[in-house]
């Protein structure tokens, strides 16, 4: 018997561009939740990844891209994966309030890594 129903395929917002989404593995620091999309840095002493926050001084201040997925490091370090290649919906990135969207465009600076809004999509 045939099914009679219809299906919307709404893709991802994160890649905003014609070029693909690369990421790397990383290992996220425990004591975070974290949504898909939100900017991460490297903390210096660890080699661990945490949300980047722009006036931090352990090295996380310096964004390595995007989480490709939700995160949730409540009670242990955990692997998952960081997009550092592609170009990237300003409104669908997840970015804290120290840093404004001209902020975290100039960290990306000579990187493969792109931020745009619709209007320049």
């Amino acid at each position: 018997m045939p099914l009679n129903e219809t299906f919307t395929f709404e893709p991802e917002r994160e890649g905003a561009g014609s070029l693909p989404l690369l990421s790397d593995p990383v290992t996220i620091a425990s004591g975070q939740v974290l949504s898909r999309l939100t900017l991460v840095g490297r903390v210096t002493a660890t080699r661990k990844v945490i949300k980047s926050v722009k006036t931090a001084t352990d090295g996380s201040e310096k964004p390595v891209g995007f989480l490709a997925v939700d995160v949730d490091a409540t009670g242990a370090d955990t692997d998952a994966p960081v997009y550092k290649f592609g170009v990237f919906d300003s409104g669908a990135i997840v970015i804290d309030a120290s840093w404004t969207l001209s902020e975290v465009r100039a960290a990306f600076d000579r990187s493969p890594i792109f931020i745009r809004t619709p209007l320049e999509l």
